[in-house]
């Protein structure tokens, strides 16, 4: 492991190296002479990048909530993870300690239906839905004026991006990439109060 992990820094830290290779690999010859690592078969896992996978999609999930609700990183979070997948219980608990630690969650509790709880953010990983329960954590009301006046705004934009986009005029008479510009900005311009309008159904 340290012989190929010296042979791929090689590049970036050739000094550094060379030095550690003289020592560990005495008449071999030059690190940068020596055969670049391979790939063995055997070595890869395809459950483990799957397992690695899931773990890192809830940890990026409920960064996301967080960032998304403005949670600051010094304030834990409540979460529920449900999966009703024995091999998914098993993973989660087993690594526990980890999810919490990397997604700034205090309590981790896992359940097989979603629970009956109010005020909640949610993400889906795969098949496991995240719940992070959002009560005491920001202002529920001052929190909802805010997205209702952004969705109005954001619709207000909406129709003047359609209305641009029904207008023959401009479809026929404006550069191409302008007119694909403005449809692109049209699609996430929908996606984008559709998030909205989801997040504040979320809040009840």
């Amino acid at each position: 492991l340290l012989k190929n992990s010296l042979k791929m820094m090689h590049p970036f830290i050739p000094f550094v190296t060379e030095e550690i290779w003289q020592i560990i690999a005495p008449g071999k010859g030059p690190l940068c002479l020596q055969a670049w690592p391979g790939s063995v078969d055997a070595l890869i896992s395809e459950d483990a990048h799957k397992d690695m996978n899931l773990l890192t999609g809830i940890v990026t999930a409920i960064r996301n909530i967080r960032a998304q609700w403005n949670i600051k990183r010094t304030q834990k979070v409540a979460c529920h993870l449900v999966t009703s997948d024995a091999r998914e219980i098993a993973l989660i608990d087993s690594n526990r300690d980890m999810l919490k630690r990397l997604a700034g969650i205090e309590t981790l509790s896992i359940e097989k239906e979603i629970p009956q709880t109010k005020n909640v953010a949610t993400a889906i990983v795969e098949k496991i839905k995240c719940i992070v329960p959002l009560g005491e954590l920001i202002d529920m009301e001052a929190e909802k004026q805010r997205l209702i006046q952004q969705i109005g705004a954001d619709n207000k934009a909406l129709a003047s991006l359609q209305k641009r986009l029904s207008n023959d005029a401009f479809i026929t008479k404006a550069p191409a990439d302008v007119v694909s510009k403005e449809k692109e900005r049209l699609q996430a311009a929908k996606l984008k109060i559709q998030n909205l309008e989801k997040i504040l159904s979320e809040l009840g």
